[in-house]
């Protein structure tokens, strides 16, 4: 956490260069809930879809209590 603000970057994929790495037609979609300290009820849901080519963001839902916060 720095300066009030919390980050969390996951990187997926394949070398695209190596002779053994097929792409396939395949994807998948998830939903991550995201927890600060001992917080019993998610801050923020993530929805993405993960394909072997790109990862696309697909929804975010503010959890109970998550508030917008302006500078």
């Amino acid at each position: 956490m720095e300066e009030a603000a919390v980050s969390d970057i996951q990187a997926f994929g394949y070398n695209p260069g190596d002779a053994n790495a097929r792409p396939l037609a395949v994807w998948c979609l998830l939903r991550q809930d995201l927890y600060l300290n001992d917080q019993t009820s998610a801050f923020l849901i993530v929805h993405w879809k993960h394909t072997l080519d790109s990862i696309n963001l697909v929804d975010v839902i503010p959890g109970d209590g998550t508030e917008l916060m302006s500078k």
